[in-house]
């Protein structure tokens, strides 16, 4: 049990160095230790004269960058005299700041180096404790081994100022990794997604060809080149429409003016959704107004009016102009009394007609 402790440290210098460390920048972690500790390593004190011992604790800490970080280590054994049978106890507290040098390694290690303070007490028994503070340097190397666990191998001699002597430790400690992954881990993660998106890509490879995108593969597609969002058939082709589509839309225009509002859009987009599901479909798109006011001038109004409408579905639903037939129709087709406000606001309206193509028909 004496070398416990360098046994661990030895052991863990033979597995073969990693090409990287594998030690993230920021992370938090709690881990255990063993330790191998010396007394009054400089032969100075005489009494008491206690024999070197293992202790064995806990520890955690926080990597804030990479270049720094804090650790609280607690650390416990029992002690044996090297002249008597008489025993003791020891605790030992430390705090430490500890330097890293992210971008060095050693034996596929990330070095560091550090500066502790800390606290020791002795129980002996039938006596009273004896306490005393330490300080001291340390420095150490660590690699992650593990997607959680970094090794953490590291000497530290300390100097009691109470009774001004100097003690060694050789210590081995594996932490828990939390808050951020190894990079080994990152680095495992990064395969199985480049992994995915080769399976991804081989399947899309070897998965019937659908050039189109209309759900029918290729090879039974007899429209290889039905427009996107079509409604097609079990061969690729797109549907015929099966009755013309009538309605009168709620287009709002600028009084006096043929601008569309913008609340009149959603209107327009439910007969370009139809436009794009069918297109083998043609639109007629009507312009009415009431009465007031000169005919001809009503006339060119209804005219600009069903030009708008066709030019807010020509330009911003991409519905082929080929395909849109706007007519001015002005005052000559009420269909309420121009003599009343309600009748006259029920005429000026906008109406469309979606069906069959010409060619369609002609066919």
């Amino acid at each position: 049990m004496k070398r416990l402790s360098l046994a661990i440290a030895l052991s863990a210098l033979t597995v073969p160095a990693l090409a990287e460390h594998g030690v993230p920048e920021e992370y938090g972690y709690v881990g255990i230790h063993a330790t191998q500790h010396w007394f009054d390593i400089g032969g100075h004190v005489a009494n008491p004269d206690f024999d070197d011992t293992q202790l064995f604790g806990v520890q955690a800490g926080l990597r804030m960058n990479e270049a720094l970080s804090l650790q609280l280590w607690l650390e416990t054994g029992d002690l044996d005299f090297e002249s008597s049978t008489q025993e003791a106890d020891l605790d030992q507290l430390f705090a430490t700041v500890r330097w890293h040098y992210h971008d060095n390694e050693l034996l596929g290690f990330e070095p560091y180096t550090g500066f502790t303070v800390g606290r020791k007490r002795i129980e002996l028994a039938g006596s009273s404790d004896a306490e005393a503070t330490l300080a001291g340097p340390e420095m150490g190397l660590q690699r992650a081994i593990s997607q959680r666990l970094v090794l953490d191998l590291g000497v530290r001699p300390t100097y009691s100022f109470d009774d001004e002597r100097w003690d060694g430790q050789l210590y081995a400690g594996l932490n828990l990794v939390f808050g951020k992954t190894t990079v080994r881990e990152q680095a495992e993660q990064v395969k199985e997604d480049t992994t995915a998106k080769a399976k991804q890509a081989v399947q899309a490879a070897t998965a019937p060809l659908d050039s189109d995108g209309d759900g029918v593969i290729d090879a039974n597609d007899q429209c290889p080149d039905t427009p996107a969002g079509a409604k097609v058939d079990e061969n690729g082709c797109p549907m015929m429409l099966e009755r013309s589509v009538s309605e009168t839309l709620n287009v709002q225009f600028e009084t006096g003016g043929a601008q569309v509002k913008e609340s009149s859009m959603a209107d327009i987009e439910r007969i370009a959704k139809v436009m794009v599901e069918y297109p083998e479909t043609s639109l007629v798109i009507e312009g009415h107004t009431d009465s007031v006011g000169n005919a001809d001038f009503n006339r060119r109004l209804s005219q600009q009016r069903a030009d708008a409408v066709k030019a807010v579905l020509v330009e911003r639903f991409e519905i082929n102009a080929d395909r849109i037939d706007a007519v001015g129709k002005g005052e000559d087709e009420p269909v309420a009394d121009n003599g009343t406000a309600e009748g006259r606001a029920k005429n000026r309206r906008v109406e469309t007609e979606i069906s069959a193509s010409r060619t369609e028909m002609q066919q």
